[in-house]
């Protein structure tokens, strides 16, 4: 019986341990997807201006490589690079797609800032498993 106590007393401590570290690991995760989708959807525009599409290549690069350098770097600073990221490469991205689709102005949809299914400005609904 104090076996059990003890082991389930332990688990419970340190189930916020790994609540954070799952978190972590999701933004991580979250980032490096963001980061490959953006240099791809970029490297396959043809209607984008070149300086735009240097600057968001540098960007992605610059973010990959804090990538590397930060193993150890916690939720909220890759939230907080993720955010960086896409206040650069959302208005470019919506910039290129307006101007493929020739704009909204004829009385058409709005265009829709979502690329590749991403919900790059982070407005979408959220999943929480259930057990």
């Amino acid at each position: 019986d104090e076996d059990i106590e003890r082991m389930v007393a332990e688990a419970e401590e340190f189930a916020d341990q790994d609540a954070k570290e799952k978190d972590k690991i999701e933004a991580r995760n979250g980032l490096e997807s963001y980061l490959y989708n953006a240099k791809s959807s970029i490297s396959d525009m043809e209607n984008i201006d070149e300086d735009d599409k240097e600057s968001v290549l540098k960007t992605i690069d610059e973010a990959l490589e804090w990538m590397e350098d930060s193993p150890a770097a916690e939720k909220d600073e890759y939230d907080e690079k993720q955010k960086e990221v896409e206040s650069v490469v959302n208005p470019i991205m919506k910039k290129a797609y307006e101007g493929a689709a020739g704009g909204a102005g004829d009385g058409g949809m709005p265009p829709d800032d979502d690329w590749q299914g991403e919900d790059v400005d982070g407005g979408g609904p959220e999943v929480e498993e259930v057990d």
